[in-house]
């Protein structure tokens, strides 16, 4: 990114305060904290200077050399127009062509394209929005896009590489939401595009297939935790299951969806609410930061009880009380007493013997960044 966009980026100018309509990002001046505090409420100015900021990173997406697609969404210019259009240009002006347009240059250049493969096959902009594409076709191997002779864009399709407009033709309708229940989209999987939801299901499945060799083909528990970053989204706990032949599953304990406000982080956070189990965990699909696992292999010699019972049933008895509690639907979230955590951790114990203490202090709850 230039040092031109770094500044558009930074600072506010004098010349769009005034009113003027060109822009000059190399002689530009910062504002004072007076005007700064004059021009809060001034929705010209603002408009003016998000929709010229806007319009400059249009410019330098469209000049930048394409890249494969998990370089591309960890680039320096995709993590600051990405900051740009989620924090200033998105809540403010959404709707606006110009800010639109930058949101679309940004969405191509994290899949690796040109703007214009979106006309070339209508309809697939808007899917690869809302099913955030660059993070799952990345995962399940492909880090570039393919194309017909024609242009058209092929995806996996129930195993198979298949044109676009022939996988927007069957494309099912998103089911409706449940009354009470979660809902989380999975639009890419194992065998490709698909529409299902990763809180709607009563019989476990593998989400992955893995080189069993990494973990000693044998069945195994792991254990996956990160820090997501920030004071809003503090730390997340998940587990996966691994089978001798490659099946991997992903299990994870969630409390009910925030409001967009985040109101009810401050309205009594420590009560006990509903808890969702969701399968695949949305956690194994972003680039999160610092996860740490634990392995723990199911041999014949974890056992509870005085009857020894061999590592495939002792998976099997973990995959049913995972239904069990799904189809039973009575789990509850505490962000103290019955955690994501928590719930993964007395599965373990139940099951295996094995006690993981995963105790927090109340200091590292309430300021999540210590953790």
């Amino acid at each position: 990114m230039t040092e031109g966009v770094r500044t558009l980026f930074l600072k506010n100018t004098t010349d769009l305060a005034f009113g003027r309509p060109k822009f000059q990002p190399h002689t530009s001046t910062p504002l004072s904290l007076w005007e700064r505090l004059t021009h809060l409420s001034d929705h010209e100015y603002h408009h003016n200077r998000i929709t010229t900021i806007a319009s400059d990173i249009t410019e330098q997406l469209k000049c930048m050399p394409r890249k494969n697609m998990p370089e591309a969404f960890k680039s320096d210019v995709a993590s600051k127009t990405r900051k740009f259009l989620n924090w200033d240009a998105y809540r403010l002006f959404k709707d606006d062509p110009k800010v639109k347009e930058c949101a679309r240059e940004l969405l191509a250049y994290k899949l690796g394209i040109t703007s214009d493969a979106f006309d070339r096959n209508p309809g697939f902009e808007a899917f690869s929005c809302k099913s955030r594409l660059e993070h799952y076709l990345p995962y399940y191997g492909t880090k570039k896009l393919d194309f017909t002779d024609d242009g058209e864009i092929l995806l996996n399709h129930k195993g198979t590489p298949t044109p676009w407009s022939e996988i927007r033709a069957q494309l099912p309708t998103v089911p409706q939401k449940k009354p009470g229940q979660m809902q989380q989209m999975w639009y890419y999987g194992l065998e490709g595009v698909q529409s299902e939801d990763t809180f709607d299901w009563t019989e476990l499945k593998p989400f992955a297939v893995g080189n069993p060799d990494e973990w000693g083909n044998q069945y195994v528990i792991e254990l996956c935790a990160c820090t997501m970053g920030s004071f809003w989204f503090g730390t997340h706990t998940w587990f996966r299951l691994k089978t001798p032949t490659g099946e991997i599953y992903s299990i994870g304990l969630y409390r009910p969806e925030k409001k967009p406000d985040y109101s009810d982080s401050f309205d009594r956070p420590f009560r006990t609410k509903k808890g969702h189990l969701t399968s695949p965990d949305i956690s194994e699909y972003y680039p999160l930061k610092d996860i740490k696992t634990i392995q723990i292999a199911i041999t014949d010699h974890l056992h509870t009880g005085s009857k020894k019972r061999s590592p495939e049933d002792l998976f099997k008895q973990i995959i049913e009380m995972i239904e069990k509690d799904k189809r039973d639907d009575n789990l509850t979230f505490n962000l103290v007493t019955d955690n994501c955590s928590i719930y993964a951790t007395r599965l373990l114990k139940n099951v295996t013997g094995i006690d993981l203490p995963t105790g927090e202090s109340i200091h590292s709850i309430i300021y999540r960044n210590s953790l």
